[in-house]
């Protein structure tokens, strides 16, 4: 008994003085002492001193990744960001690099083959408690190397892409996601076993959100990113022997509509530059924290008003939510009107008799909405003449409007409502093309109040984006008559306007002869058009013989016959007279257009200080 009693003393004082030895051994290590090392092959170190302080990455030969990023230190320990390594060894002897375990003395994996890549070295063993099981440790590059920022190695993952890998027990995976415009990320895990923590952090690396899997797929969205570099951590739980699963990572990124405003103008003292009677685009509701932890609650635009006048601004917003529009005095404190609150809706603040200096206007949100938003001022001085393209009037068959084209404009949108102060309902379902409308599907004895907007970007209904509209240019009140045409019935227009090629269908403008020119004419105080093009753009037909001369036109029901150089005219086998005969200019045929019109159950009116003429017909 008393033999082995010193047996075991003997063996507890040699593995303390093992322990000892390990550690100054690679202190002479570190001063490049020379040592009696035998090297495996000619890939392996010469000595411990080479191995100190680089930066590997340790895994399985399968791709398993057990530490992204790991060093040996001068001391003996091994140091990786995790911190599960930290209480762990090594050593290298005789060509073999050993890792021991937290207890100082359990070997768990021995690196016995060697190779190197590209000048990086590579070292490949046997894990000590599975044969099946290899691992390798890899020197890493300089692009694989610790983050400046995030002292993490993380791999590249692009936008709306999927990646996938293993994991263990205790091990870790990091990516970064490029965002380059504002928008909403979500990212969706998946994995074949085990648990698995997802986690997303910002480019200054705070916790956004995370949650943990539990082997089923799970997807974490974080709205409203700012631009930048955002992490994603993959965290296995478990132990490195006991627990392992593969995972499929995916995310999407869809950008946000609108360009946004320059950040940071939350304070008045860094507002961004809003032109008068112009427009910006912004974005309020930055989801930039954990939990109740918010950025962005508010933007800031400084105005500059250059005289006394009329200034309106108007907030239209993408998204629901509510939002607040203020107007403030030059020391941004003083509301220059009572501010007004969105409730997803298009709002306005009207301000009559504003006096010329600095303002500024605040749009704020009130809940954790991440909002796109349109602001647009509309601005007349007193000394501003309105602009005399801005015409209104009322004929017979309803109101006629016309505006000043917009800039970068792809069309517009009329509004129409009988209540002042609503902008109302467009008067068609489509943007219009031309800059002027004819109204016709109105009641008698009815105010009505229109607004214009340019449309700038058309609606993509399957990405879900709504039309793009600009700020307001022109505003009407008009009032119908105490008769109009055929009320109550759903009628449609064609409107012609002397010495313009061009004519317009429900406010869809479309050459009348393509490629040709061709105008309306007056002749003997009649206004005479290229008939084919309104005849076909009701859905009727022109025909033509050349030997009578013959023009034969059928739509709506009815056939009129005309003949070049004569009046007669027959409508339905019934002939008639007219003032003004056909004529044939540059190989087309020109006629009266009230005789055309009216004999195909049309109405014609003429508008004489635009000099147009506007057919209307029923459905």
């Amino acid at each position: 008994m008393k033999k082995i009693s010193v047996f075991i003393c003997l063996v507890m004082l040699i593995s303390l003085f093992s322990t000892n030895a390990f550690a100054d051994e690679l202190s002479i290590a570190k001063s490049e002492a020379p040592q009696l090392l035998v090297a495996a092959n000619d890939a392996a170190p010469k000595s411990a001193s080479e191995l100190v302080g680089i930066t590997w990455s340790f895994g399985r030969t399968d791709g398993t990744v057990l530490s992204t990023t790991m060093k040996l230190a001068a001391d003996g320990r091994i140091v990786d960001g995790t911190g599960h390594w930290n209480e762990s060894y090594w050593k290298y002897e005789k060509g073999i690099l050993y890792i021991i375990g937290g207890d100082g003395t359990s070997i768990t994996t021995t690196f016995d083959r060697f190779s190197k890549v590209n000048g990086k070295l590579t070292m490949t063993g046997a894990y000590a408690y599975d044969s099946n099981i290899t691992h390798v440790m890899r020197q890493l590059t300089e692009s694989e190397s610790d983050d400046e920022k995030s002292n993490i190695t993380a791999k590249q993952f692009l936008p709306n892409t999927e990646v996938g890998g293993s994991l263990v027990g205790s091990a870790y995976v990091w990516y970064k996601i490029p965002v380059k415009a504002d928008g909403n990320l979500s990212v969706t895990l998946d994995t074949t076993a085990g648990n698995v923590e997802l986690r997303i952090f910002s480019p200054d690396m705070v916790s956004l959100t995370n949650a943990d899997n539990w082997g089923k797929e799970i997807t974490l969205t974080v709205d409203g990113l700012l631009p930048g570099d955002y992490y994603v951590k993959l965290l296995m739980y478990g132990f490195p022997d006991q627990d392992y699963c593969d995972y499929t990572l995916k995310n999407t990124f869809d950008e946000a509509l609108l360009v946004n405003d320059v950040e940071n103008n939350d304070k008045s003292d860094g507002a961004s530059v809003l032109p008068l009677s112009g427009e910006v685009t912004g974005h309020v509701g930055y989801d930039y924290g954990y939990g109740n932890s918010f950025a962005d609650l508010s933007d800031w635009w400084r105005l500059e008003v250059p005289q006394d006048g009329n200034l309106s601004v108007f907030l239209q917003q993408t998204n629901p939510g509510n939002f607040q529009l203020a107007v403030f005095k030059k020391d941004a404190v003083t509301e220059v009107v009572r501010p007004v609150d969105s409730w997803g809706k298009t709002i306005a603040l009207e301000i009559k008799d504003i006096k010329a200096g600095t303002y500024f206007v605040k749009i704020s949100r009130y809940a954790w909405d991440f909002t796109p938003y349109m602001l647009s001022t509309v601005f007349s001085g007193s000394g501003i003449v309105p602009d005399q393209k801005n015409i209104s009037e009322t004929f017979e068959s309803g109101n006629r409007l016309s505006w000043t084209p917009y800039t970068n404009a792809i069309g517009y949108r009329i509004f129409r409502s009988t209540t002042k102060g609503v902008e109302g309902i467009s008067v068609t379902d489509f943007y219009i093309t031309s800059v002027s409308y004819a109204d016709v599907n109105v009641e008698s004895n009815t105010t009505y109040h229109y607004t214009v907007r340019p449309v700038l970007a058309e609606a993509d209904p399957v990405r879900g984006i709504d039309e793009k509209l600009g700020p307001v240019i022109a505003t009407y009140t008009l009032k119908t008559g105490n008769v109009t045409y055929k009320p109550g019935t759903t009628k449609n227009f064609i409107m012609l306007q002397l010495d313009n090629p061009y004519l317009t269908k429900n406010g869809i403008k479309s050459e009348i002869d393509p490629g040709r020119g061709t105008k309306p004419v007056i002749i003997s105080s009649r206004t005479m058009v290229p008939i084919r093009a309104i005849v076909e753009a009701m859905g009727g037909t022109v025909g033509w013989d050349p030997n009578t001369q013959k023009i034969t036109l059928k739509a709506r029901g009815n056939t009129v016959e005309m003949w070049i150089g004569k009046t007669d005219i027959f409508i339905n086998g019934v002939g008639t007279k007219m003032d003004v005969t056909p004529v044939v200019t540059n190989d087309r045929t020109f006629v009266p257009v009230r005789f055309a019109a009216e004999n195909l159950n049309c109405k014609v009116d003429w508008i004489n200080s635009t000099k147009e003429a506007v057919i209307v017909y029923e459905e």
